[in-house]
């Protein structure tokens, strides 16, 4: 296995898979009706931890249910939400816990929890994996690499998992895996979903600079700019839920189609966004518009980018682009600070997917000719409904919660930009 794992695996893989085997052969005689056709039980889970099968998920209530048989309602495992929470179950294909029990006798999870995500091939066994690691860097088209110590040893090598890979099982950078490698064409090793990911790791880099607060007491702030990431995303209904280090563990922020374009977000994008108070303990904060989008990334060498504590100081929009790929950005602030238009590269525009009418919300630097540019990366802004009334609403300013140059005036029934 490799750098580092929760608990003693007494058990080598090669002995799970052929524990796996005998019981999938044994499942698959004794039938799974009524349950997922991809995925079948039967593989032996380590010591000191159990597999289970998420049976029903109550995210109003703080609780979920697992099954450790499919074919057996006797065999049902509490989960409380300070475990894992019931959103993160919903989307698992499988769970790896520790087992207490209660006062009456029923069995209950326990941390740490291990969620498998990413598809699984059809008639497949729940295995165990063989290395252990952290995603690590992340490149620019969305692939990252794994830090995982055993593993660079004996292959000389670092693991790489493509973007394909880290959508489909929801990586982000800080997260601590289980997973399995193939060697790829060029001879570079390659992640294989589905993986085990564990529950309550970093959740991204930059983090420390935005810590949780402390107390059963916080309140949910309103009104105030809020960093945080995109923790699920569901593209056919139209929503997700965001959480941000400035808010309790426990607080999921509803985010749908009236606050931003949602098929514009993905598990694992940092944004910037205010809430509304939930209006009754059943509901949860929900987003509203203008919701921003951190895009690009910083040049080698510069880790100025990696601060994700804060949105940009100007904000404005792409006002034209020349011939040559690059523009300039209409905010009379920064023009007012240096003097001339702010300048934005071309490669800049292309990486973070700008293009002309887009606001933007930027740190600026003096290029060397002498002229202000706009940094990498940046916040964008994305298109959604502008207060209640969509079209027809009130004209909210589009202020984004300090940024110099964003308080345009709405008007009267102002669209959402």
């Amino acid at each position: 296995a490799g750098g580092f794992s929760p608990e003693p695996l007494s058990a080598s893989a090669e002995a799970i898979s052929l524990v796996a085997e005998a019981q999938a052969a044994a499942a698959s005689e004794k039938g799974t009706s009524g349950w997922q056709d991809t995925l079948l039980p039967g593989s032996e889970p380590p010591e000191g931890l159990a597999f289970g099968y998420v049976k029903k998920t109550h995210p109003e209530k703080g609780f979920s249910f697992l099954l450790t048989d499919p074919n057996d309602e006797a065999s049902t495992v509490y989960v409380h939400r300070s475990v894992c929470d019931p959103h993160k179950l919903a989307v698992a294909e499988a769970v790896a816990y520790k087992t207490h029990y209660n006062k009456k006798g029923e069995a209950q999870a326990s941390a740490p929890v291990w969620l498998l995500m990413g598809p699984v091939p059809e008639d497949s066994v729940v295995s165990w994996c063989d290395h252990v690691g952290v995603v690590s860097r992340v490149r620019e088209e969305g692939g990252v690499w794994i830090d995982c110590d055993a593993l660079a040893a004996a292959h000389g090598k670092e693991a790489f998992c493509d973007a394909a890979v880290v959508q489909l099982c929801t990586l982000i950078e800080g997260d601590t895996i289980r997973f399995d490698v193939e060697l790829d064409e060029c001879g570079q090793l390659q992640i294989k979903a589905p993986v085990w990911k564990l529950d309550g790791g970093a959740r991204f880099k930059g983090a420390s600079t935005l810590t949780k607060p402390s107390g059963a007491d916080v309140v949910v702030p309103s009104g105030e700019t809020l960093i945080g990431r995109v923790d699920m995303m569901n593209h056919m209904k139209g929503f997700g839920f965001l959480s941000s280090p400035s808010l309790p563990s426990s607080v999921h922020v509803h985010i749908g189609k009236t606050s931003a374009d949602v098929d514009q977000l993905a598990v694992g994008d940092l944004v910037a966004f205010k809430i509304l108070p939930p209006k009754s303990e059943n509901n949860k904060p929900e987003a509203v518009h203008p919701i921003y989008k951190r895009v690009g990334q910083s040049p080698k060498g510069d880790s100025k980018g990696d601060d994700a504590s804060a949105i940009g100081e100007y904000s404005g929009q792409i006002g034209k682009v020349m011939a040559n790929g690059s523009g300039f950005v209409d905010c009379e602030e920064a023009k007012a600070a240096h003097g001339r238009e702010v300048y934005i590269h071309a490669d800049v525009l292309r990486k973070c997917g700008l293009s002309v009418g887009d606001t933007i919300s930027f740190d600026v630097h003096i290029n060397s000719r002498g002229q202000p540019q706009v940094s990498a990366p940046c916040w964008k802004r994305l298109s959604g409904a502008m207060g209640k009334g969509g079209k027809g609403g009130k004209g909210k300013m589009d202020l984004l919660w300090g940024a110099k140059g964003m308080c345009g005036k709405g008007g009267k029934g102002g669209k959402g930009g």
